[in-house]
């Protein structure tokens, strides 16, 4: 993994998320230093309708108070939702949309500071410096990780043709859910077993959660696959969250991977009503 290490200054940016798809407005930040790594990534092709319909939700499925309080129509605080949804892929819309979008790209961040960060990650393409996209990890706990995921228009570039960087950014909460920047939530060792991944996930807190839990499966610094689920964690206890392999789509087994990472996907993160 290459370690960046830059000073930066968000200001003044709009920024609509390709996916996960909150919006979102940056707020300047005195200079600071970012301290973070990236897998090399992995690129999976665009799901076709209705197969990534079928394995994903959209945002439209995303409960209201999983959204940063940037994107919610009203203050008022909805009710809690039982089951998250996980949003990777805009819904399919009725009319001409334009050319649909080639890949998907993955990356696992680790933020490697003693301090709780959110990320604005830039994508561009190393042998050309032309920009691929722009994504961003939310409220990522020190010396853990995030899977920002960007949507590929073009035609995908190798993963060793990929440069990322990270600079802070104030993704702004929700009023009325803070659990994704509060909870004391801890990630054990994941284990894997056929397609499916296991973590045991320790709730330090007096107040139940409902989380979803992200693994990425390494080969070396190379992200390989991704899983994803939800479990609920109980008040001072542990729950185990299985994941399936969500990503490469369509896969029959598991990659060979030498390594694990747990992620806490902070953006489906709520209490548990």
């Amino acid at each position: 993994m290459v370690r960046t290490r830059l000073p930066a200054l968000v200001a003044g940016l709009a920024l609509v998320l390709a996916v996960f798809a909150p919006v979102a407005t940056a707020q300047e930040r005195p200079p600071a230093e970012v301290d973070v790594t990236f897998s090399k990534p992995l690129i999976v092709a665009f799901p076709s309708v209705p197969t990534g319909a079928a394995q994903l939700s959209a945002l439209d499925a995303l409960p209201a108070r999983a959204l940063p309080a940037a994107a919610l129509a009203t203050q008022d605080c909805p009710p809690a939702p039982t089951v998250p949804t996980s949003p990777n892929v805009p819904a399919a819309t009725a009319g001409p949309s334009g050319p649909p979008p080639s890949a998907l790209m993955l990356v696992l961040l680790t933020n490697h500071s003693d301090q709780l960060q959110s990320y604005m990650v830039t994508a561009t393409r190393t042998s050309s410096g032309a920009l691929l996209g722009q994504g961003v990890a939310a409220w990522v706990r020190p010396g853990k990780s995030a899977i920002p995921t960007f949507v590929l228009m073009d035609t995908p570039p190798p993963p060793d043709d990929v440069t990322f960087t990270a600079a802070l950014f104030d993704f702004p909460g929700d009023p009325c859910n803070t659990a994704p920047q509060t909870a004391q939530l801890d990630l054990g060792a994941p284990s894997l077993d056929g397609m499916t991944v296991s973590v045991p996930v320790t709730n330090a807190d007096q107040t139940a959660y409902q989380a979803t839990i992200q693994a990425g499966l390494l080969q070396g610094d190379q992200l390989v696959a991704v899983a994803m689920g939800s479990t609920a964690v109980p008040a001072g206890g542990t729950a185990t969250a299985s994941l399936p392999i969500t990503y490469p789509f369509g896969l029959q087994e598991a990659p060979a991977s030498d390594s694990i990472v747990p992620a806490l996907f902070t953006f489906a993160l709520h209490v548990a009503s």
